[in-house]
C-alpha cells in the first residue's frame, strides 16, 4: 500500500491579540506540518478604520 502526504498545505489563521493562544496553535500545527511533510502559511486579518465595525471600536477623532 502506497502511503502519501496527508497535508501538502495548512493555512493557519492566526490572532494575534492573544499571544499565548497563537503560540499554542503555532506549536501544534508547526509539529503537523513537519510530521507531514506539508508547507506551513501563517495569516492574519488587520482591519482598516475605514470599515464601520472596526471604527465603533475606537473614539472619535482618532
Amino acid at each position: 500500500m502506497r502511503r502519501g502526504r496527508i497535508y501538502k498545505r495548512i493555512l493557519v489563521p492566526i490572532d494575534l491579540q492573544d499571544k499565548a493562544f497563537a503560540a499554542q496553535v503555532l506549536d501544534e500545527t508547526a509539529y503537523i506540518a513537519k510530521a507531514s511533510g506539508a508547507e506551513l502559511h501563517l495569516f492574519s486579518v488587520v482591519p482598516t478604520y475605514s470599515m464601520a465595525i472596526v471604527g465603533s471600536f475606537f473614539p472619535e477623532g482618532l
